[in-house]
């Protein structure tokens, strides 16, 4: 169980891997943590922003009803790294015009088509910036090319089990973070806006993030493949770890990110419709 540095009394996110035998239940305003051969541990629910749960934790029904109830986001991720497994969202924030906008879009019977067509320009948009700050010659700075760039790139620093772990867990990450903020922004339990048959928004959203922040995996990746070449073994959970530490220790700046691609789509979105 792990949560990121924070100020005392402000709320954090809290990361939870099945270890021990692990478990989570309600006590009065408070989670407690149990795990075989240590003291209980409790984090009151004010205390908690979004949590992350891997599935193998044992968890009572009630703490997703309360998480719920209190506004506090949860993703559970499947621990064969085949990402997430399960979101809970609970009631967030005033509708800042987001939520509206999104249902006005779907008013349009070319609605689905429109938002990728969006999502698809700011890939390009993002592709150019990693390019950049990659030095990826110019000829692969587009969203297609990059892609398979950085593909044939992490193929040369890792293997695949590795590379998948990285890309899923900070997947994982992404998605707690991003379904905090559309939470806030009013797209939670009381409209179907955020997740529609056709369109997981908080997914599709998630997408670009990770796509912005692959400078950070690579540079991973490449501390991974020096300390390999030198005889140095990271376990899988370790992996997860470093990665989610990752994560948090650049946190103000992938919220930069988040923000910057909500306030998008919503500028976007005041255009279209």
């Amino acid at each position: 169980m792990s949560g990121e540095r924070a100020l005392p009394g402000t709320p954090r996110p809290v990361y939870v891997v099945a270890e021990g035998d692990m478990s989570i239940d309600v006590q009065d305003n408070a989670l407690r943590f149990r795990c075989k051969h240590h003291a209980d541990g409790y984090i009151p629910f004010r205390h908690i922003s979004r949590m992350v749960i891997e599935e193998d934790v044992n968890l009572d029904l009630q703490v997703l009803c309360e998480c719920a109830r209190r506004g506090i986001p949860v993703v559970v991720y499947q621990s064969d790294d085949e990402g997430v497994l399960l979101r809970v969202v609970g009631r967030g924030g005033e509708d800042m015009g987001l939520r509206e906008r999104l249902l006005d879009l779907t008013l349009d019977i070319n609605w689905l088509r429109r938002i990728h067509d969006w999502r698809d320009a700011n890939r390009s948009r993002i592709a150019a910036i990693v390019g950049r700050r990659m030095g990826v010659p110019a000829p692969y700075r587009q969203a297609a090319s990059l892609t398979a760039w950085l593909i044939r790139k992490a193929a040369d620093l890792a293997d695949e089990k590795t590379r998948r772990i990285t890309q899923k867990t900070l997947h994982t990450c992404i998605m707690s973070r991003m379904q905090r903020e559309l939470q806030e922004r009013g797209i939670d339990a009381r409209t179907e806006a955020w997740l529609h048959d056709a369109c997981d928004l908080a997914e599709l959203l998630s997408e670009l993030v990770l796509f912005q922040i692959q400078p950070l995996r690579y540079k991973w990746l490449t501390n991974y493949a020096a300390r390999s070449s030198k005889g140095c073994r990271v376990s899988e959970q370790e992996i997860r770890r470093e990665i989610t530490d990752l994560f948090e220790n650049h946190a103000r700046r992938i919220d930069r990110t988040i923000n910057d691609i909500l306030n998008r789509l919503h500028r976007w979105l005041v255009d279209a419709t």
